[in-house]
């Protein structure tokens, strides 16, 4: 696999909003990115050591930003900014 650039380069956030950590993978039309649920997170709960579950939502943006941005790289382009419309479904289990 080819080595991946890191997703400050391919994110058009700034810290401490960058909340995605790596990208694994980036193909054609997928992305695989990774994050770490650790203190450097602003959402990050030291009580309960998690993040709440609407963050999802953040992570799946982003992830989709790394992947235009990554293709845009390729391309000798600034990341582009995007927005996320809506979803048509979001569920997430959380423990009570």
């Amino acid at each position: 696999m080819t080595k991946l650039p890191p997703i400050e380069q391919l994110l058009p956030h700034d810290k401490p909003m960058i909340l995605v950590d790596r990208a694994m993978d980036i193909q054609q039309d997928t992305i695989h990115c990774q994050v770490d649920i650790a203190e450097h997170n602003p959402f990050f709960d030291s009580a309960s050591q998690t993040v709440p579950a609407y963050v999802g939502i953040e992570f799946m943006a982003q992830s989709v930003a790394a992947w235009s941005g990554y293709h845009a790289l390729m391309k000798e382009q600034a990341p582009p900014i995007g927005f996320l419309l809506g979803s048509r479904r979001y569920t997430s289990e959380c423990d009570a």
